[in-house]
């Protein structure tokens, strides 16, 4: 049985609605929460993660509680930042990205002393998963969405967590985009899979997304945050989704 807040296609399994937060003031208190970290943040990270995007990682690592982070795609590194807020600090995490080889000026970054770091790409590295390990990859590296999830599945990871999991047409091919286009590997997936979260938009309704805002009228507590960000429709919305599985 799948469980899942996103109104998935009859996919020959059996389907169970959830909600990401028990109640509205737990999705309050994590939304406070994350508003008191993202303040102490290292710098503005402007062509990267925003609130809306944070707070969906946030959500969703607290929820795992992974011992093992693999993140694909770092850039300038505030992710990395971020992770290491909601996570104990004996938690592992591996930071993967090609282009930190190329000769960029990324401005101000983040770079973690309890992390490792490698210029090679997911697909290219080795990890031997126990099976009491719980470990997340993370893909944020605008790659197709399926081959991400085998190469995690191979590896025996059970949490993989997209970021850029969009509707609309983009220059890889998401995991929304196979399930809108009934690809013929959905079933076969979505019976191996538990979970299929979606985390929905702070406010507002992004194009082609069918979940309902968080908020419909900002709150007391966000008003002074988003008029600081100067962005109060979307916040940076990214369909940060996240699938749990006991791997096959």
């Amino acid at each position: 049985m799948v469980t899942s807040n996103y109104p998935l296609p009859d996919l020959g399994s059996s389907l169970k609605k959830g909600d990401i937060f028990a109640s509205a003031a737990e999705r309050d208190a994590m939304v406070k929460t994350c508003i008191e970290v993202y303040r102490r943040r290292p710098f503005v990270n402007t062509g990267g993660m925003k609130f809306a995007t944070a707070l969906a990682y946030a959500t969703f690592l607290q929820r795992i509680q992974p011992t093992l982070v693999i993140e694909s795609g770092i850039w300038r590194g505030f992710s990395t930042w971020w992770i290491e807020q909601f996570l104990p600090p004996e938690t592992a995490i591996i930071c993967l990205d090609p282009v930190l080889i190329m000769p960029i000026n990324f401005g101000q970054v983040y770079r973690s002393p309890h992390a490792a770091y490698s210029t090679h790409d997911f697909s290219c590295i080795s990890l031997e998963i126990g099976t009491q390990d719980r470990a997340c990859a993370i893909f944020d590296d605008h790659q197709n969405a399926l081959p991400r999830l085998e190469q995690a599945w191979g590896m025996g990871i059970p949490y993989v967590l997209y970021d850029d999991n969009l509707s609309e047409p983009t220059y890889h091919r998401t995991f929304t985009h196979a399930i809108q286009d009934r690809d013929p590997l959905i079933p076969t997936l979505f019976s191996l899979i538990e979970e299929y979260w979606v985390f929905p938009p702070l406010l507002g309704s992004p194009p082609g997304c069918p979940l309902d805002p968080l908020y419909e009228t900002i709150p007391s507590f966000l008003q002074e945050f988003l008029e600081e960000l100067n962005d109060p429709t979307e916040l940076g919305y990214t369909w940060v989704t996240l699938i749990t599985t006991q791997s096959p």
